[in-house]
């Protein structure tokens, strides 16, 4: 019994960490007109590709070059402390589509700190859908709008995981290491020796 409880808070203490870490871009409060690119920098995330404004779309929800919303929208993750220096994520999901019952098409692409590509998918929807993407080191993504409508669409409800500052070890931290490690070996072979 005990160790059914101790799994058990294991999870909850994983779901409450995950919880605590996620952030939620839902647009509320936003009038219209208001340009989105830099207003959740302190959040950890830059939008852009055009003129972003929130849209009242039965809740507000973020196009790309409104009235029709049919540009392509990008998203890039920054440390939320300065709003400016490239960070990552694990976790990135939306809502995009509207509810016109046209079918929409997009290409979403998923790219690291290289831009380095991590996925492409094609979407093809007829209503609002939920995109989700996992993967360790998400810099970006990229919304093309592929679709010969012209009704358009929106993004809403744009959830991913704190980001962080990717450390990259730089190359004289890295031979100092293989130089203490080549001396820790000489050393251990001379005591044996």
């Amino acid at each position: 019994m005990k160790k059914i409880q101790y799994s058990l808070s294991i999870v909850l203490l994983s779901f409450a960490s995950f919880a605590a870490h996620a952030t939620i871009i839902d647009f509320e409060g936003l009038s219209i007109d208001t340009s989105v690119s830099n207003q959740f920098a302190s959040d950890g995330i830059i939008f852009g590709g055009g003129n972003l404004v929130a849209l009242d779309n039965d809740s507000r929800a973020l196009c790309a070059s409104p009235p029709s919303c049919i540009g392509d929208i990008d998203m890039t993750f920054v440390d939320p402390s300065d709003g400016t220096t490239a960070a990552t994520t694990d976790f990135l999901s939306f809502k995009i589509g509207d509810p016109g019952g046209d079918l929409d098409e997009w290409l979403i692409s998923v790219f690291d700190i290289n831009n380095v590509l991590l996925e492409a998918r094609a979407v093809v929807e007829t209503a609002f859908t939920i995109q989700s993407f996992s993967y360790t080191g998400i810099h970006g993504a990229l919304i093309e709008w592929t679709s010969p409508s012209t009704f358009g669409y929106t993004i809403d409800d744009v959830t991913f995981n704190a980001p962080t500052i990717s450390t990259v070890p730089e190359p004289a931290a890295i031979a100092l290491l293989g130089l203490g490690l080549a001396g820790l070996g000489f050393s251990r072979k001379k005591k044996t020796g």
